[in-house]
């Protein structure tokens, strides 16, 4: 049995779009706009322990789940080392 939560394993879609606040891999985050819209953003942060190899990639079907229940998504990446 898996110890991972069955959110992740859904159907997941591109971002609508990613943002780049910086010239660092890690200075972007991904939005998810839901066609229909509840008016509630929630901000995705995963738990990466800081290291390279965990990624914002890993709630992005999280994400869309989100928003196809109508939630505008922001998942954030972070700086990592390794």
């Amino acid at each position: 049995m898996s110890d991972e939560h069955p959110a992740f394993s859904l159907a997941t879609r591109p971002a609508d779009r990613t943002v780049r606040l910086g010239e660092q891999a890690s200075e972007v985050y991904d939005v998810w706009v839901p066609s229909a819209a509840i008016g509630t953003t929630v901000v995705l942060i995963h738990g990466g322990f800081w290291r390279a190899r965990y990624d914002r990639h890993h709630l992005e079907p999280l994400a869309c789940a989100l928003a196809r229940d109508g939630f505008h998504v922001a998942n954030i990446e972070f700086p990592r080392v390794g």
